[in-house]
C-alpha cells in the first residue's frame, strides 16, 4: 500500500498553508483554511492538482487583535469535500463535491473538529462524484431541446414539462453565473429557463412597433405686438410663436 511518505507538498505560494496531510483507504487528504490551495505531488508526478482525487478538510477562521496587539484566532466551521479527477470528456477541472460540514460556536481549539471531520471521510461517496456529474449535467441538458427564444407560454409549458418553478417576466433575465456544482442541477435548468424566457422578450422588444408619435398641435394666434416677424418682417406678430399671421403655420389668417 502507498505511504503518505510518497506524498510530498508542491513547492509555491500556498505550501506553507497546509497543516497537515495524510492517505486513508490509500487517497490523499489535505488539511488547510479555506481560500489557500495547497497541493501533494507523489514520486511518480501525479498531483492533486489536475490528477488525483483525493479530500481536503478546510476550516474557517478569523483572526482579531485587541487593544495591546494580542492576535486571537477562533474557527467558526470545518467541512470535508471530495475531489476526482475529470473526465477528458468533461467540461470540468475538477469534480467537487461537499461531503459533510459542522458550524463551530467561535472555538478557539481546531484540533477535535478536525478529528470529527476524518471519521466522515468516504471513500464511496468520493467514487461517486462522476456520477452526480453525470446526472446533473444529463438533467441540465434537458433545456436544450427548447428555442433559445421562448414567449410566455412556450416558457411556462417547457417549465411545467420539466417541473422546475416558473418565474416571474421580471426575474427572467440572462444576468447570473448559474453552473453545477455552485448551484444544484435543478436551480441551473430552471435558470436557463428563464434565460431563454428573458432572450424572447428582447425579441418581441425589437419587434414590435414603434409607438406613434402624436403631431405638434398648432397654437391659435394670441397676443398682438408691433414688432416685425422674424421670417419676413412684417408687423404685427403674434404670440406664442413670434410670427405674422402669414407665416403662421399651416394656417390661412388673412
Amino acid at each position: 500500500m502507498e505511504s503518505v511518505a510518497n506524498w510530498n507538498v508542491c513547492p509555491g505560494y500556498y505550501a506553507k498553508h497546509l497543516d497537515d496531510h495524510f492517505l486513508y483507504e490509500g487517497v490523499p487528504v489535505l488539511v488547510h483554511s479555506v481560500g489557500v490551495y495547497p497541493e501533494l505531488v507523489n514520486a511518480a508526478g501525479e498531483s492533486t492538482r489536475d490528477a488525483v482525487a483525493h479530500f481536503r478538510i478546510t476550516y474557517t477562521a478569523c483572526t482579531t487583535t485587541d487593544g495591546q496587539g494580542a492576535r486571537a484566532t477562533t474557527y467558526l466551521g470545518i467541512s470535508v469535500t471530495g475531489h476526482h479527477r475529470p473526465e477528458l470528456s468533461r467540461q470540468h477541472a475538477r469534480m467537487t463535491a461537499e461531503i459533510w460540514d459542522m458550524a463551530l460556536p467561535e472555538v478557539a481549539d481546531i484540533g477535535p473538529a478536525i478529528e470529527e471531520a476524518k471519521r466522515h471521510l468516504d471513500v464511496n461517496a468520493l467514487r461517486a462524484i462522476p456520477a452526480q456529474y453525470a446526472e446533473a449535467e444529463q438533467r441540465i441538458a434537458q433545456a436544450e431541446a427548447y428555442p433559445m427564444a421562448l414567449t410566455r407560454v412556450d416558457y411556462e409549458a417547457a417549465c411545467r414539462e420539466l417541473g422546475v418553478p416558473c418565474l416571474a417576466e421580471e426575474a427572467c433575465s440572462g444576468w447570473g453565473d448559474f453552473r453545477y456544482p455552485q448551484y444544484d442541477a435543478e436551480t441551473v435548468l430552471s435558470r436557463q429557463l428563464a434565460e431563454r424566457r428573458w432572450r424572447g422578450r428582447l425579441e418581441e422588444q425589437a419587434a414590435a412597433p414603434a409607438p406613434e408619435v402624436a403631431e405638434p398641435s398648432i397654437p391659435e394666434p394670441a397676443g398682438q405686438l408691433w414688432e416685425p416677424c422674424e421670417h419676413c418682417g412684417k408687423e404685427p406678430i403674434y404670440m406664442p410663436l413670434h410670427v405674422c399671421l402669414d407665416c403662421w403655420p399651416r394656417q390661412d389668417h388673412r
